[in-house]
């Protein structure tokens, strides 16, 4: 039997285009999040999907999705990779 959740990780690179960045929002605040790389270390985007992960509570009512794009612009990201409670 599995144990809690603490984090997740993309393991299917989604196709990636040049320039373009990889980040973490949740719909549910209209909020961009940050990613963990090397275990303690939080980011904000990166490029590269392979060195990082996301916390996720197993108890988590949380939507988080992984988008493509400018988190600046978040509205106009494509969303990349999803996980939800439900």
């Amino acid at each position: 039997m599995l144990g809690p959740i603490d984090g997740l990780k993309v393991i299917e690179d989604p196709h990636h285009v040049a320039g373009e960045h990889y980040f973490l929002f949740y719909p549910d605040d209209d909020t961009v999040g940050s990613f963990l790389f090397g275990g303690d270390v939080a980011i904000t985007s990166t490029e590269d999907l392979d060195r990082t992960f996301f916390p996720y509570a197993q108890d988590s009512v949380e939507h988080i999705e992984v988008r493509a794009g400018d988190p600046h612009a978040y509205a106009a990201a494509r969303v990349v990779a999803s996980v939800s409670p439900f």
